[in-house]
């Protein structure tokens, strides 16, 4: 779907805002936390950018904060908008999905750089639930914490902020984690994994944690291995810096899959022979260890072949 771009404006060095401007009907099917997918030019795979929900949305607008990075084309191409240009967008989509009806507990965010952005939103709707949350914003330098001044008059006391050279742990930050507290986070994946790593821990219930992951980094020691296609009846090399996902694409299968960052759960597979190392989102480590499914967009194997149903 065709978007027009309306502002743009640098909120940082390597921050940049662009609000666009699409059908008004879309506003009632954005919901707290959602984010598009952008198409760009030159890439096969899309973007998923979250949208920021500062204010009352109105007349199809969206908001987002995006970081660029030197040498990515998708960074070239969003430093490189201007207004009236036009951009293809799918969404809104979600990947959090969380209680609006609760009576006990408290809803506490945790945000690393960028990933504020889709938690603007739920901070705003839980606000206007009578629901006071509270917010862990860390970053690395105040020019890199966007909207905390604003976040900061509306939470008051409720919002702390972490820069780098003064950060706690999370395990210190959630010391006091109930198992009726809910979590919203988002961030990168070593961030989410001390998260969730400490919350199991401390007995909260893996549906109590709402999250997205952004900046899923590939393992430079990663090793090859062979998955064998029970269904397909075909075995498919994956190399060492190839996701078990992107070798069965390019072996012709036609796997589902939506976020690539196995938060969504859509990729799932079952295995039927081999030993997985599980690096998804979606399951805790009590479940990983005696689990049969594999999240191919993320997750690898520990054992030299993998059999799995597809």
């Amino acid at each position: 779907m065709k978007f027009t771009v309306t502002h743009c404006r640098m909120l940082s060095a390597s921050i940049k805002e662009v609000t666009v401007s699409g059908p008004a009907s879309l506003i009632a099917m954005s919901h707290a936390g959602a984010h598009f997918k952008w198409l760009i030019p030159g890439l096969n795979d899309p973007r998923h950018y979250s949208t920021v929900h500062l204010d009352e949305a109105g007349d199809g607008r969206f908001t987002f904060a995006i970081r660029l990075s030197p040498e990515s084309v998708s960074s070239q191409y969003i430093r490189a908008l201007a207004v009236d240009d036009s951009v293809e967008l799918e969404g809104p989509l979600n990947t959090f999905n969380y209680p609006l009806s609760v009576t006990s507990g408290r809803d506490i965010a945790i945000a690393g750089g960028i990933g504020i952005t889709p938690l603007t939103g739920i901070l705003r709707h839980l606000a206007a639930l009578q629901r006071p949350a509270h917010l862990h914003y860390f970053a690395k330098s105040v020019d890199d914490a966007v909207y905390a001044s604003h976040l900061q008059e509306h939470l008051q006391e409720r919002m702390q902020l972490h820069l780098s050279g003064h950060r706690p742990a999370i395990a210190d930050v959630l010391a006091d984690l109930c198992a009726d507290d809910r979590l919203y986070v988002c961030g990168p994946a070593a961030m989410l994994g001390e998260v969730l790593s400490h919350a199991e821990r401390a007995g909260l219930a893996r549906d109590q944690i709402h999250l997205e992951v952004f900046n899923v980094a590939r393992d430079s020691a990663a090793q090859g291995c062979v998955i064998d296609a029970a269904d397909s009846g075909v075995s498919v090399e994956v190399g060492p810096q190839q996701s078990l996902l992107e070798a069965l694409e390019a072996a012709g299968l036609d796997p589902l899959y939506d976020c690539r960052r196995g938060e969504c759960g859509v990729c799932a597979l079952d295995v039927l022979e081999g030993e997985v190392d599980h690096r998804d989102f979606i399951m805790s480590e009590q479940e990983a260890a005696c689990s049969a499914r594999i999240y191919p967009c993320v997750s690898r194997a520990k054992s030299p072949r993998l059999k799995l149903a597809i």
